[in-house]
């Protein structure tokens, strides 16, 4: 999870707090001055923190005083439930009193909804994989759908109702290998940049055979200098120039994020016309970096690593 909350402003991004994110490489930032977004996400990273290391001012490393239980001593499955139903709850008691809110007459007169979605896989926590393959699922014939990714290693599921339910016109942006993080990395790990690419190969053939090529397409971010890692979709309803709905946050649509990670992003739904001409300049701007992808003629590194890190990938996920 990628959040930084000042007073009321929270920023969310896909971003870590890095040099080089702060030099020459491609993100997303979305400031949102609102109180009761910053409180969700506050109180959010006050559950998580009951069941993390916590370090004291002398550097001892333990556990927060209300909390008994550590995955990697004594019963692991103890400690997702206790953990899982901690974090339900709490969104369970945000979602109540949200509601209570909306019936006193907060939300009305407005053309702007953010809405938060938690994915935490390992603690059976889903709502964000499944708010993302109903948008996939649900998109009609006639609308565009585009959706960025720094690492291309789409989970199984949303491959399938992107090929098989979508009726979108679906732009996929990737990072070029020049343009991966990994590029230059000591040994077998300089493969992960080209292994991306032959997953994103592999994908491509699977909808080519189902004669989808002339609803998907994938490219690739490159710019001299540059590495990419921004991630998210953006919603374009039909005969319309503008998108109406972005999500940004963590997730990278991939099998770490879903499975392993906790993540979360938020959607914005508007009917703001300057707003959505604002989310059509950023996915502009990033898709005008955007190459066709093409198979690559030489993997620098040797197919040999790249093969075995594509393996790799698809069960575990090296991304960040």
């Amino acid at each position: 999870m990628k959040l930084y909350i000042f007073d009321d402003t929270l920023v969310i991004s896909g971003a870590n707090l890095s040099k080089d994110y702060f030099t020459n490489r491609q993100d997303r930032y979305f400031v949102i001055k609102d109180k009761r977004l910053s409180d969700f996400y506050s109180g959010l990273v006050n559950k998580v923190q009951r069941f993390s290391l916590r370090m004291d001012k002398h550097n001892k490393v333990g556990l927060c005083e209300d909390w008994q239980c550590l995955p990697y001593e004594g019963s692991k499955r103890e400690f997702v439930e206790k953990a899982g139903d901690l974090i339900e709850q709490y969104l369970l008691e945000t979602k109540n009193e949200q509601n209570r809110q909306n019936h006193q007459g907060f939300g009305n007169f407005t053309d702007t909804w953010i809405f938060p979605m938690v994915q935490m896989g390992q603690l059976g926590i889903e709502h964000d994989a499944q708010i993302t393959d109903k948008i996939l699922a649900e998109a009609p014939p006639g609308s565009k759908l585009e959706i960025a990714t720094g690492y291309f290693n789409l989970t199984a599921q949303y491959m399938d109702t992107l090929i098989q339910r979508s009726q979108a016109q679906c732009d996929i942006l990737m990072a070029h290998p020049k343009a991966n993080g990994f590029l230059g990395a000591k040994g077998p790990a300089g493969g992960i940049p080209w292994a991306y690419s032959l997953i994103a190969q592999k994908f491509k053939k699977q909808f080519v055979n189902k004669g989808q090529q002339y609803r998907i397409n994938l490219q690739e971010y490159l710019k001299n200098g540059w590495t990419y890692h921004a991630k998210g979709l953006w919603y374009y309803p039909p005969n319309s120039e503008h998108p109406c709905m972005t999500l940004i946050g963590s997730p990278n649509f991939g099998e770490r994020s879903v499975k392993k990670d906790l993540e979360t992003q938020v959607c914005i739904v508007t009917e703001n016309d300057k707003l959505r001409k604002s989310l059509h300049s950023e996915c502009s701007k990033l898709y005008g970096q955007g190459l066709p992808l093409k198979p690559k003629d030489l993997y620098p590194n040797g197919l040999i690593h790249s093969c075995i890190f594509l393996e790799a990938i698809s069960n575990v996920d090296f991304c960040l």
